[in-house]
């Protein structure tokens, strides 16, 4: 689901539906047997639909139907076998905004009401990861602004780890230093695509939380700690898939992933980032310019 504002030349406009619908059908409606309400609202819309009084049922009754139907209009198969009115269930945002969630679709939600009709609005789209540059340094966050997608992270874990032969000799110091590992996943309409383990210095990170790393580091680091970020060294590799990969990552009948090791670096050459992200290989398309 996602209602914002953004850069509509990177997403695909899958299907645009209108319905408008008269107020006074819905109030002879809402006097008959409870069984047409039953059959468009949901049971949660059922609940609400109770609580109101009379002339907001009326206007409840018919946002929903409306919706619903613009729903149906906009994936090209109408109230059917294919698409049903408790398919969708009309929610509000923390803003008091209606939207609709359905499917792997990102949804833009508008109802407008006069004194005689209820008219609805449903644009469904759908963003993808294309075109992604290994020369520039971006978070998820950052990209889900850019390229007007909705790619959630989920965080898997996040604890301390000391003594590990690789970080001792990629950051070149002794088994007593400690880092914080921090593993979280992406999702894309609801399909994981991606799967990153990181490792942060403690000499440089001191301190993160769930909260920080379900979020964005990077802005923790850049904004909290004023650290400057300053580039990047990648490794790009296309391996066999490991069981803890094939775990988080819908790979189907593929047996292969792309990899890319990352170091990171401040502006001042410490490193204080190693970080390896596994990729499902038809998920993403990576781009670099080469010059010469």
């Amino acid at each position: 689901m996602n209602h914002n504002e953004g850069d509509d030349k990177r997403m695909a406009i899958k299907g645009l539906g209108m319905d408008a619908v008269e107020l006074s059908r819905i109030e002879k409606i809402v006097a008959e047997p409870k069984s047409f309400l039953e059959k468009v609202l949901t049971p949660k819309e059922l609940e609400k639909y109770h609580t109101l009084p009379f002339k907001r049922k009326v206007e409840f009754l018919a946002g929903r139907f409306a919706v619903k139907e613009a729903t149906s209009k906009a994936l090209g198969v109408g109230i059917s076998k294919e698409f049903s009115f408790h398919d969708v269930e009309v929610k509000k945002d923390d803003n008091g905004k209606p939207y609709i969630e359905y499917g792997d679709f990102r949804t833009h939600l508008t109802i407008s009401h006069t004194d005689t009709t209820v008219v609805a609005f449903v644009v469904l789209e759908k963003g993808d990861l294309k075109n992604i540059s290994l020369t520039s340094i971006q978070t998820f966050q950052e990209l889900n602004k850019i390229k007007n997608i909705d790619v959630k992270t989920n965080l898997i874990s996040l604890y301390i780890v000391q003594g590990m032969e690789e970080l001792m000799e990629k950051f070149h110091v002794s088994k007593e230093a400690d880092f914080y590992k921090v593993v979280r996943t992406y999702s894309l309409n609801g399909k994981v695509v991606q799967l990153a383990t990181s490792y942060f210095d403690r000499r440089i990170v001191p301190f993160l939380s769930e909260e920080i790393a379900k979020k964005s580091i990077y802005e923790y680091l850049e904004k909290e700690l004023k650290l400057k970020i300053s580039y990047s060294q990648r490794e790009i590799k296309f391996r066999k898939s490991t069981d803890e990969e094939k775990n988080y990552i819908n790979l189907e009948n593929i047996d292969r992933v792309v990899v890319i090791d990352t170091h990171a670096y401040l502006s001042n050459g410490n490193l204080f980032q190693y970080e390896t992200i596994t990729y499902h290989p038809d998920k993403f398309t990576f781009t670099a310019i080469a010059k010469r």
